[in-house]
Formats: C-alpha cells, structure tokens, sequence
C-alpha cells in the first residue's frame, strides 16, 4: 500500500491537488499517478507504513525488495479526498475503501503531532481548504460558509475541516459504490470490520487476523495518543477515549455543538453526538 502519493514528498503538484476537487487529472499529476503504478520505486515515504521507524535506518537492499518483489495494490490519502471520483475515473478497475473518524478524535491527534502541517503551514492548509470548497457545487454550501465565519480559534476550524471534508468524500464515496468503515469500529470489533473490508475487496480468505492490516495501530498505544486507558474494549469508552487526553470538558462541549451545527449526515458520527 502506498503511503500518501500525493504528498509534496513524492508529487511535485502536490499544493495544486491537495483539498481538490478537480474532476480531471492534470497532464503532470497523470504522469505521475501512471508513474507509481507501474514501479518499482526507491522512495521510502511510499512505503513508510511497511516499514520500521526511523525510515532512514532501513537496509537499501529490503527497500529494493519491497519494490521488485510486492505488487502495488492501493493507496492511503488523507488531503486528497475529494479526488475520489477522479481517482476512480482514472483507475475504473479500483475500489474505494474511506475510513470515517470522529472529527475530535482526528483533532487530538493532529494536536498530537505539531509536524502535521508542516509542508506547507497552518495558515497555507487552511486557505486552500476555503478557496477549494468555494469551487464546489453543494446545497450546503452556503450554510457551511456562514458557520466558517463564526469561527475563533485553529481547533473550531480544523473541526470545520474535518467534518466538512468527510461530508463532501462521504457523497462521491456513494457516488462510486465504495465502502465506509468506521475508524472508531476498527478497534471495537476489528475482526467484524476487518471481513467487511476484505469481502467488499474480493479477498479470497476473509479470515485474515486485522492485526496483519493494521499493525502497529491494533497494538501498541501510540495510536492511543498515549492514553493511559490501554486497549480498548468497552463500548463505553469509545470515541472519547481518542481525545480525553488533550481536549478539556468544556471545550468537548463547545466543538460538539459545532459539528452537530454543521449538520453531517454520516451515521458513524452521529451515534457519538
């Protein structure tokens, strides 16, 4: 699985494509989509999630390996997915899989991780998220808009960001017959949802333990956001467990009340609401 292909990185228009929602593929990023698939590569970002960390300290003979030896069969995005639908019109033999996390889970752990805009800065994110949702033809636009207005502080808006961009992935996810999987279900009942992402793929033996999926995230804590909770478990400590750690009670409360204003349709966050 390639890690993040249109990351600055690996893509050299990576600023033009992030937050877009072009219908078509420019020349260049065609280039480099037909590129990547046709392999091999020696570029370890592509493939840090198969990797050990520090990616750096990694053999140059196992990176080759990995190339030569390991068909490429899909892709992680996180800021790319409005590109859905073109991605698809691209590549019509694919399949979209679009993991859902609760936006205050996906606000802890950017919080987490100060380097998460790092490529091009907060402020640069943030503007080219407004001047790409501008371009899009939605009836909740306006009323999205106005909300965005009311904001004061880099958490309401990275939660305006996050919840409006699922809203607008969750509609080509549709549009496309792909599959959406609950980030937060992932850890509830992985082996449920691990079958269900490996029957909707066409995989021949459904019965695959997740941890060969997801490893590290299903076990170790730093996907915990070093929660001193441990592994989860209980229905009753999802999803605040995500977050617990880093967003205060008054604030939870404050940015709930913001992600019901935005009104999302999806079911996966509106049991947590």
């Amino acid at each position: 699985m390639l890690f993040e292909p249109f990351h600055p990185l690996v893509c050299e228009e990576a600023a033009e494509v992030t937050y877009s929602a072009n219908t078509n593929f420019s020349k260049t990023i065609k280039s480099h989509w037909e590129q990547l698939l046709s392999g091999p590569c020696t570029n370890r970002w592509l493939i840090r999630n198969h990797l050990r960390s520090p990616i750096d300290t990694v053999p140059d003979h196992y990176i080759q390996d990995i190339w030569n030896k390991s068909p490429i069969i899909g892709y992680k995005t996180i800021r790319t997915n409005h590109l859905l639908e073109s991605t698809i019109k691209e590549s019509p033999n694919g399949a979209v899989l679009y993991i859902i996390r609760h936006p205050l889970a996906v606000l802890a752990s950017i919080n987490n991780r100060p380097r998460f805009w790092e490529e091009f800065g907060w402020a640069w994110h943030y503007q080219k998220f407004l001047k790409e949702l501008k371009e899009i033809n939605r009836p909740e636009l306006a009323r999205w808009l106005k909300r965005e207005k009311e904001l004061q502080t880099p958490n309401e808006q990275i939660i305006f960001m996050w919840t409006v961009s699922q809203e607008i992935a969750l509609s080509q996810v549709k549009n496309v017959s792909g599959c959406v999987i609950s980030y937060e279900d992932l850890y509830l009942k992985p082996f449920e949802e691990t079958h269900e992402i490996l029957s909707f793929l066409g995989h021949s033996d459904i019965t695959i333990h997740p941890s060969y999926l997801f490893e590290p995230s299903l076990t170790t804590h730093r996907t915990f956001h070093n929660s001193s909770t441990g592994l989860l478990g209980a229905p009753d400590q999802l999803p605040r467990i995500f977050w617990e750690t880093f967003i205060k009670e008054e604030e939870e409360k404050s940015l709930l009340g913001l992600i019901r204003k935005l009104n999302p349709s999806s079911s996966e966050v509106l049991r947590y609401l």
